[in-house]
Protein backbone atom coordinates (compact mmCIF):
# COMPACT_ATOMS: atom_id res chain seq x y z
CA UNK A 1 0.00 0.00 0.00
CA UNK A 2 0.82 3.52 -0.27
CA UNK A 3 1.52 6.01 2.22
CA UNK A 4 -0.58 9.15 2.47
CA UNK A 5 -0.30 11.74 3.91
CA UNK A 6 -3.02 14.13 3.10
CA UNK A 7 -5.29 15.73 5.74
CA UNK A 8 -7.13 12.77 8.11
CA UNK A 9 -8.13 15.03 10.48
CA UNK A 10 -9.61 13.26 14.19
CA UNK A 11 -11.68 15.72 16.77
CA UNK A 12 -12.27 14.08 20.13
CA UNK A 13 -14.25 15.33 23.12
CA UNK A 14 -13.36 13.87 26.39
CA UNK A 15 -16.34 14.53 29.25
CA UNK A 16 -17.62 12.46 32.11
CA UNK A 17 -20.82 10.91 31.19
CA UNK A 18 -22.68 13.77 32.44
CA UNK A 19 -21.39 16.05 30.01
CA UNK A 20 -18.87 18.02 32.42
CA UNK A 21 -16.19 18.49 29.37
CA UNK A 22 -12.77 17.43 30.97
CA UNK A 23 -10.20 20.33 30.20
CA UNK A 24 -6.52 20.51 30.52
CA UNK A 25 -6.66 16.62 30.01
CA UNK A 26 -3.34 14.95 27.92
CA UNK A 27 -4.73 12.87 25.38
CA UNK A 28 -2.59 10.28 23.25
CA UNK A 29 -3.34 9.10 19.55
CA UNK A 30 -0.98 6.47 18.58
CA UNK A 31 -0.59 4.49 14.83
CA UNK A 32 -0.63 1.56 15.76
CA UNK A 33 1.37 -0.28 12.11
CA UNK A 34 4.43 2.55 13.17
CA UNK A 35 3.62 3.13 16.63
CA UNK A 36 4.35 6.56 16.39
CA UNK A 37 2.10 8.81 18.87
CA UNK A 38 1.33 12.67 19.85
CA UNK A 39 -0.01 13.39 22.73
CA UNK A 40 -2.33 16.99 23.02
CA UNK A 41 -3.99 18.24 25.68
CA UNK A 42 -7.88 19.07 25.74
CA UNK A 43 -9.10 22.38 25.88
CA UNK A 44 -11.44 24.16 27.91
CA UNK A 45 -14.67 22.20 26.06
CA UNK A 46 -12.41 18.66 26.66
CA UNK A 47 -11.70 18.87 22.86
CA UNK A 48 -8.71 18.47 21.25
CA UNK A 49 -7.86 17.60 17.58
CA UNK A 50 -4.69 15.82 15.44
CA UNK A 51 -4.20 16.08 11.81
CA UNK A 52 -2.93 11.88 11.48
CA UNK A 53 -1.63 13.09 7.65
CA UNK A 54 0.87 15.91 9.50
CA UNK A 55 4.05 14.30 8.27
CA UNK A 56 5.61 15.95 10.75
CA UNK A 57 3.75 14.42 13.49
CA UNK A 58 2.96 11.05 12.17
CA UNK A 59 5.91 10.44 9.65
CA UNK A 60 5.52 7.19 8.43
CA UNK A 61 1.85 8.84 7.32
CA UNK A 62 -1.36 6.13 7.20
CA UNK A 63 -2.80 3.78 4.92
CA UNK A 64 -6.08 2.65 4.33
CA UNK A 65 -7.18 0.31 6.84
CA UNK A 66 -4.52 1.24 9.26
CA UNK A 67 -5.74 1.59 12.78
CA UNK A 68 -5.65 4.30 15.41
CA UNK A 69 -6.33 4.08 18.99
CA UNK A 70 -6.67 6.59 21.71
CA UNK A 71 -5.80 6.98 24.96
CA UNK A 72 -6.46 9.09 28.11
CA UNK A 73 -5.65 8.88 31.63
CA UNK A 74 -7.98 10.89 34.19
CA UNK A 75 -7.45 10.96 38.06
CA UNK A 76 -6.71 6.77 38.65
CA UNK A 77 -8.86 5.57 35.82
CA UNK A 78 -7.61 4.66 31.51
CA UNK A 79 -9.87 5.10 28.78
CA UNK A 80 -8.70 4.02 25.10
CA UNK A 81 -10.20 2.89 22.10
CA UNK A 82 -9.48 2.21 18.67
CA UNK A 83 -10.95 3.48 15.22
CA UNK A 84 -10.39 3.13 11.56
CA UNK A 85 -11.50 6.68 10.20
CA UNK A 86 -11.99 9.72 11.30
CA UNK A 87 -14.54 9.96 14.22
CA UNK A 88 -15.83 12.20 16.59
CA UNK A 89 -16.16 10.49 19.99
CA UNK A 90 -17.81 11.58 23.27
CA UNK A 91 -16.83 9.53 25.64
CA UNK A 92 -18.74 7.67 28.60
Amino acid sequence: MVNIATPYLVNLIIQYPSGTALNNVNVTVRLESSNESRTETTNSSGEVAYNLGNTKEFPSGWQVGDVFSWVVIVGCCLYSHSFIKSVSIIYP
